[in-house]
């Protein structure tokens, strides 16, 4: 509870102040903490990290391990703070002392701090928060969370969201160039194509391209089945299906219309096995009964492509209905 007053009431306020002041900054990792009545008013300065040093001259430490003369320590070796040792200008002021270190775990010490409320809570604590320290989380009451809040960084604030559009420009143009390489690797995997311009199938064959070379695997199989799915609904069409038989397929999943396709003669035994095949990978991903590893997903991406591409070449491939005869595409002869 003494820790958590630390952490709410002087560390956390400072750290939310300066990130309104240089949002640039970003968050700041807590590795040292000097927190210093120096002002005389009940509110204290609050320094972190690199700030530390200078105020606070030297730190006597437990060691977590053997350490050899002139050796760099990090964290990790320190499992204790017996004592500090302040710079002249702060003799004689109430401080606090917090340091990072083995397991994450932070360890306090503190001086002069009669005039603190939890003064005595602070005095028969200040063993064991010196040499056993204290978790700044707990997972009993932390949840682990992902969140975005850049859009927090320049609300309101024309100025801040155009300094915020070049940085992140600058970001994402840097994240292009460590990962074109992979990118170019996996655009030369993808299968050759060339089909009757579509303005619902072509967009979604270059999207499921995309996703792929992206790197975007669960959503690269999605876009072929549909894609695949979306053919389907365009051959139903093509042929002039009844509008009952059009209207009982169209009710049915991608992974449904397959046999009353073939039924209907729409698609050969052969693409129904592709697109059984595409059906089955995309129930795999979309449907998972345990989680699927990235180089499977890859794999599968790689093939639900492969088939997409396969059933594209029976249905709106131009091959489908021209040839090439002396370096021209001329319509195939009818048998």
């Amino acid at each position: 509870m003494l820790f958590e007053r630390i952490v709410q009431t002087w560390i956390v306020p400072e750290a939310d102040a300066r990130g309104r002041r240089h949002p640039e900054q970003g968050p700041i990792p807590l590795r040292l903490a000097f927190i210093v009545w120096d002002r005389g008013d009940g509110s204290p300065s609050v320094y972190f990290n690199d700030e530390v040093f200078g105020r606070v001259e030297r730190m006597t430490a437990v060691a977590a391990r053997k350490i050899d003369a002139g050796e760099r320590l990090t964290p990790a070796d320190i499992k204790g703070v017996e004592r500090v040792r302040l710079a002249q200008r702060h003799w004689g002021q109430s401080y606090l002392f917090v340091c990072q270190a083995k397991d994450e775990r932070y360890y306090i010490t503190f001086g002069k701090i009669g005039a603190l409320s939890e003064a005595e809570q602070f005095q028969v604590l200040k063993g064991p928060l010196a040499r056993e320290g204290v978790r700044l989380t707990s997972e009993d009451t932390n949840l682990p969370i992902a969140v975005d809040l850049m859009r927090n960084s320049y609300a309101g604030s024309s100025a801040q969201k155009r300094r915020w559009t070049l940085e992140l420009k600058r970001i994402r143009l840097e994240a292009a160039r460590q990962s074109v390489t992979n990118k170019v690797r996996r655009h030369l995997r993808l299968p050759a194509y060339i089909v009757h311009e579509d303005d619902e199938v072509l967009p979604l064959l270059l999207e499921a391209r995309e996703t792929y070379v992206d790197g975007h695997f669960f959503s690269c199989v999605a876009a072929s089945a549909t894609a695949a799915d979306r053919i389907c609904v365009g051959l139903l069409d093509r042929y002039g299906i009844d509008a009952n038989n059009k209207r009982e397929v169209l009710k049915c999943t991608f992974g449904q219309k397959l046999e009353p396709m073939r039924t209907l003669r729409l698609i050969s035994n052969q693409q129904l096995q592709a697109l059984q095949s595409l059906n089955k990978l995309r129930k795999k991903h979309l449907h998972p009964g345990r989680p699927v590893a990235d180089r499977a997903a890859n794999r599968d991406a790689l093939k639900a492509l492969t088939l997409l591409h396969g059933f594209l070449e029976g249905t709106l491939s131009v091959f489908r209905d021209y040839v090439v005869e002396n370096g021209k595409l001329m319509p195939r002869h009818i048998a």
